[in-house]
C-alpha cells in the first residue's frame, strides 16, 4: 500500500508537469511495479521506484523496416543503454527524439556507417549522419560493445545551443541501466527537480 500511494502521488505530481497517463495506464503502472518481488520493492529507494514509473510511462515500440516509431508519452522517453539493435541504435534513438520533441526537431536522412566497427572486440567507431531542421550533421560515436554513446545526447544539445533553442535534452537514470530522456526548458527542469528531490535530471553537454 505504501508503494501504491507513492506511485499515485508521483503520477499526480507528474501530471502537473504535463506528463500525464490515462486511468488504464495508471493502473497498468501500479500493477507492473507491484508485481515485482516484495523483498526487492522493500529494498528500493524512492528514486528507483520513480525510475520504474518513468520507465513505464516512457516506454516505446518500433519497427525499423516499416519506419514505425511509437512513443507512449509525448514528454518522456526511456530506453535501455545496452542496445539490442547495434547497427541501428542511433537511427532508433533519433527517431524517438523526433517523437519526444513532438516534431519540433525535424531529424531526417539518418545514416549509420558501421564499417569501422570491430564486432569481435566490441571497439571502433560509428559515423552517424543526419539532418536536423534541414541542416546536415555528423557525429562519430564511440563503440563500446553494445552500449549507447551518451555523448550523442550532448552533441544534439550542442546543435540546439548553436540554434538558440530554449529547449534541450535532459536525462536521468532509472537506477539501473535505462536512460530517461526529456526535451524541455531549463525552467521546466527546475520545477521537476524541486518536485522530485529524490531524482535529479540534468543536461548533458558535449565534453
Amino acid at each position: 500500500m505504501k508503494i501504491q500511494n507513492y506511485i499515485e502521488n508521483s503520477l499526480e505530481k507528474l501530471s502537473l508537469l504535463d506528463i500525464t497517463v490515462t486511468e488504464q495506464e495508471k493502473h497498468g503502472t501500479i500493477n507492473n511495479i507491484s508485481q515485482m518481488p516484495s523483498d526487492m520493492l522493500n529494498d528500493m529507494e524512492n528514486s528507483q521506484i520513480l525510475g520504474l514509473i518513468l520507465d513505464n510511462i516512457g516506454r516505446a515500440e518500433y519497427n525499423v523496416e516499416n519506419k514505425e516509431y511509437k512513443l507512449f508519452s509525448n514528454n518522456v522517453y526511456s530506453f535501455d543503454t545496452e542496445v539490442i539493435d547495434i547497427d541501428m541504435m542511433y537511427t532508433i534513438f533519433l527517431n524517438f527524439v523526433n517523437k519526444l520533441s513532438n516534431d519540433e526537431l525535424k531529424i531526417t536522412d539518418i545514416l549509420e556507417d558501421n564499417n569501422n566497427i570491430d564486432y569481435e572486440k566490441g571497439t571502433g567507431e560509428k559515423i552517424v549522419s543526419f539532418k536536423l531542421n534541414g541542416k546536415e550533421y555528423k557525429y562519430i560515436a564511440k563503440v563500446q560493445n553494445d552500449w549507447f554513446d551518451m555523448e550523442m545526447i550532448g552533441y544534439i544539445n550542442k546543435i540546439l545551443q548553436e540554434n538558440n533553442s530554449k529547449k534541450f535534452l535532459y536525462v536521468s537514470s532509472d537506477g539501473w541501466q535505462n536512460c530517461i530522456l526529456f526535451y524541455n526548458t531549463e525552467e521546466w527542469v527546475e520545477k521537476f527537480n524541486s518536485n522530485f528531490t529524490e531524482m535529479n535530471i540534468e543536461k548533458i553537454d558535449l565534453k
